[in-house]
């Protein structure tokens, strides 16, 4: 009798321990106006370690009929901001963090970008950004990093900065994308606001590096982005 008693235990912990799991996986939603128009950027994405999805939207109306809407929507926790002429607006749900920030695209027309992000990391979620990490020079400073998976085609994309020199950034990446089967198939410089700017390509089979090197004179910015064509 004890013996089963303990069974049923184990199995009725299992099953809060699944419930709660299952819980905590589920997304919170965001309700659009009537007649809003919506594009998934990414359903599946992981920004700076933490699994988001992103949304893009047009909807009819002023700028003032929107921010009350999504106000409502969010509850009454909200953090407000102004980025660039845009409304930010942002809360916490749970195990998520939701943000959207909304601007007029035109006369009677306001665009919006929804990001909803989950606040705790998976166990033994995979970083597909620590190679190019090790690819870059000492003391590199990571600002942001970005994985998705937009219809089989995974994607990284790292910003980072650091005052290592154009050529020494250009020779670390080129030295270990090369240990990986990596070839240079383009490289020019252009001028880009005022910074001279190197552009890098580089291939393997079914796969692309586009690496964006500004110097900045104090220091230097990095973009890469990192695509994998699907099979």
């Amino acid at each position: 009798m004890l013996i089963r008693k303990s069974w049923q235990a184990l199995a009725i912990a299992l099953l809060l321990l699944v419930a709660s799991r299952a819980n905590a996986n589920t997304w919170p939603t965001l309700e659009l106006p009537a007649g809003a128009r919506s594009e998934v950027v990414a359903d599946d994405m992981i920004l700076n370690g933490l699994n988001s999805r992103v949304l893009r939207f047009d909807i009819k109306g002023t700028m003032q009929d929107a921010e009350a809407f999504f106000r409502q929507q969010l509850g009454p926790r909200i953090a407000e901001n102004e980025i660039r002429g845009s409304k930010v607006l942002a809360t916490r749900q749970g195990d998520y963090f939701v943000t959207v920030q909304l601007r007029e695209l035109r006369s009677g027309v306001v665009q919006g970008t929804a990001m909803t992000t989950r606040l705790q990391r998976e166990p033994g979620e995979i970083n597909a950004t620590s190679q190019l990490r090790k690819a870059l020079p000492p003391d590199t400073a990571v600002l942001s990093t970005s994985q998705s998976d937009n219809h089989g085609r995974p994607a990284v994309t790292l910003v980072a900065t650091n005052r290592a020199t154009v050529k020494a950034n250009r020779d670390s990446l080129l030295t270990r994308l090369a240990d990986e089967g990596f070839r240079v198939a383009k490289e020019g410089t252009q001028v880009v606001d005022g910074h001279p700017t190197t552009v890098l390509q580089l291939i393997r089979d079914g796969e692309d590096v586009i690496v964006t090197i500004s110097d900045l004179i104090a220091y230097r910015s990095l973009v890469i982005n990192r695509v994998k064509e699907p099979h």
